[in-house]
């Protein structure tokens, strides 16, 4: 009996260090994703659009637009970024994409309210010619981000844009 617990453990251990090895070894080959940071007055380029911040705060919706009321100790966080092609895709799908805005602060994480946005007639997205007209060189489009967060959570805010593929991202923060 001691001989077969003996057996197993060897086994369980064996296992789990192959485990940890294959995970380290995985990790250990992760290439960090491309960041930029995004502040006002200091545009970001990534592929072939000049990204602006136009504002980053704590906004008034109209009462007309939403649908429900404001919850106490709650705000609307708007995001409205300026993006600018700066030359028309020169090759197919180079410029095709997928990507969230999400907001983020020392205290979690939203997703940005596309039915608010939808409400406000606003523009939220990245390029896309899957869902965008192709768009020219000088081309301008503004893209927003909202949300509803606990006022007390707004420390240390920023917007984290994340493109796939390939992975890159900006980083957006209210001042330098």
């Amino acid at each position: 009996m001691r001989r077969r617990w003996l057996s197993f453990g060897l086994a369980f251990a064996l296992a789990v260090g192959t485990a940890l090895w294959i995970g380290w070894t995985r990790f250990d080959k992760l290439e960090p994703q491309p960041r930029q940071t995004l502040t006002p007055g200091e545009p970001v380029e990534l592929r072939g659009l000049r990204f602006s911040l136009e504002s980053f705060g704590v906004v008034e919706v109209p009462e007309s637009a939403a649908a429900t009321e404001t919850p106490d100790g709650t705000v609307w966080v708007q995001l409205t970024l300026r993006q600018e092609m700066l030359s028309a895709a020169v090759e197919e799908h180079e410029n095709e994409w997928y990507c969230s805005i999400e907001l983020v602060t020392d205290e979690g994480m939203w997703e940005t309210d596309t039915y608010m946005l939808s409400l406000l007639e606003l523009h939220t997205g990245c390029t896309s010619p899957f869902d965008e007209p192709a768009y020219e060189a000088g081309d301008v489009v503004e893209t927003h981000g909202l949300w509803l967060v606990p006022e007390d959570a707004l420390v240390n805010p920023r917007v984290l844009i994340q493109f796939t593929p390939p992975p890159a991202a900006i980083e957006v923060r209210p001042e330098g």
